[in-house]
């Protein structure tokens, strides 16, 4: 992957001739993807190594919606390649969380590549944030308190997963072939529930076969800062 980053950049350089506007597109979306893939094996390679290096999160004051919002954007090439449309649902002035921003980046972008490689293409992603006050009753899945948590669903448009499948998203040892309705590998995915759980936080998945599937996680609210 780092081969194929260097000659891109080389053809993006135009060191060895012109580049049209319609190739640019198509170089930058090829750089993207490499990039992603070879962030996306180091974590697996980390993952592999133990849980014992995620036991001690920098945890402080984040802002979710201004992360959020950047991570989405970074992930921009990878859903318009698939011709993917992200709904964005999130409210303004959403309490701070107390988390490691680099965790939880890592959290947000897993999730979205794996709706991204789920859906299917021109399909739909959407992406929902808000305190844990304001979910539907229906949608509980844990002891809530008020303004305790602030929430983050990430829908897919994959078909959904049989119920094999939903029982095994989080297992290392899923064979390497994924399961229709699934992006992510197991350890890809048991990363993510590594990196939430680290954190204070909880994180369970829900699917409708033929629907799609929808991964939610949620972190403690740091009442410290929103009461000062």
């Amino acid at each position: 992957m780092t081969a194929v980053i260097n000659y891109v950049d080389l053809l993006l350089s135009e060191a060895v001739g012109g580049v049209a506007e319609a190739q640019l597109k198509f170089l930058q979306r090829a750089k993207a993807a490499a990039e992603r893939m070879v962030q996306m094996t180091n974590e697996l390679v980390e993952e592999a190594s133990g849980e014992e290096q995620w036991a001690s999160p920098q945890r402080q004051s984040v802002r979710v919606e201004e992360l959020v919002e950047r991570v989405v954007a970074e992930s921009g090439n990878q859903f318009e390649h698939k011709s993917l449309t992200l709904a964005l649902d999130m409210p303004e002035n959403l309490p701070a969380v107390k988390a490691d921003p680099d965790y939880l980046q890592r959290v947000l972008a897993h999730l979205l590549s794996n709706a991204c490689l789920a859906s299917a293409k021109g399909g739909q992603v959407e992406v929902w944030v808000a305190p844990s006050k304001d979910l539907p009753a229906a949608s509980e899945r844990l002891e809530m308190n008020g303004n305790e948590f602030v929430v983050v669903s990430i829908k897919d448009a994959g078909g959904g997963l049989t119920d094999d499948a939903l029982s095994r998203v989080f297992d290392r040892a899923r064979p390497s072939r994924t399961p229709p309705g699934l992006g992510e590998s197991g350890a890809g995915l048991a990363l993510v529930k590594t990196l939430v759980e680290a954190q204070g936080g909880r994180l369970w998945v829900e699917s409708e076969e033929g629907v799609g599937t929808t991964f939610s996680f949620i972190l403690p609210v740091n009442h410290r800062e929103n009461h000062s």
